[in-house]
C-alpha cells in the first residue's frame, strides 16, 4: 500500500497542466520542434504528437501551402507554421513556454545572449529597429533555428523551425 501512495505522490508531482509550462515540463521548443511536435510532420501526424485538434488560424488566407495552426484546447501561446503540408515553425506568444535551454518571452536580450554565448547573430528587427533586433541561432547542421524577437531590449515572441521559416517577418513572407 506504502508503494501505492509514494506512486500517487510521484504522479502528481509531476501533473502537467495544459498550458503550463513546469521546470520538468517535456513540452518545450528545440530545434527539433515543440515537445513530441517535430519539425517535418503533417498536420495529422502533429494532431496525433500533441493530442488535440490543430486549427487553422486564418482559414481565408490566400497563401494555399502555407498555415499557421493552433491547437483547440491547451498549449496557450503555440501556433505552428505549417508550410508545404508540414510543420516548419512554432512560434510562442507566451511566457509559460520555454525553450530547453531556458529562455522565455519576457528574458532580456542580455539574458539570451549570456545563455547562447558565442553562437547569436543580432541583426535590426524589419519593424521595430533600432529598438527592435532578431536574436538568431543556427543548429550545428544549420537546417534549423531559434530566432528571438527583442524590443525594448526584451523578447517579444520566439519560433524555431526550418531555416527557411525562422526567416520570414511577416506570417508566411
Amino acid at each position: 500500500m506504502v508503494k501505492f501512495a509514494v506512486a500517487i505522490t510521484l504522479a502528481c508531482g509531476t501533473l502537467v497542466i495544459p498550458g503550463v509550462a513546469t521546470a520538468d515540463d517535456a513540452y518545450r521548443v528545440s530545434f527539433n520542434g515543440y515537445g513530441p511536435v517535430k519539425f517535418g510532420m503533417t498536420h495529422v501526424a502533429a494532431q496525433r504528437a500533441l493530442g488535440v485538434k490543430l486549427v487553422d488560424e486564418y482559414p481565408d488566407a490566400d497563401y494555399p501551402d502555407c498555415k499557421f495552426l493552433s491547437p483547440k484546447n491547451g498549449h496557450a501561446g503555440v501556433t505552428f507554421m505549417l508550410l508545404h503540408g508540414h510543420i516548419a515553425r512554432v512560434d510562442v506568444s507566451e511566457r509559460a513556454i520555454s525553450t530547453v535551454s531556458g529562455a522565455r518571452v519576457g528574458d532580456s536580450k542580455e539574458s539570451i545572449m549570456s545563455l547562447y554565448a558565442g553562437r547569436v547573430l543580432v541583426t535590426p528587427h524589419y519593424y521595430t529597429a533600432p529598438d527592435g533586433s532578431y536574436l538568431t541561432m543556427l543548429s550545428s547542421d544549420r537546417k534549423h533555428g531559434l530566432r528571438f524577437e527583442t524590443d525594448m531590449n526584451r523578447v517579444t515572441t520566439y519560433y524555431a523551425g526550418t531555416k527557411e521559416a525562422i526567416q520570414f517577418v511577416e506570417g508566411c513572407l
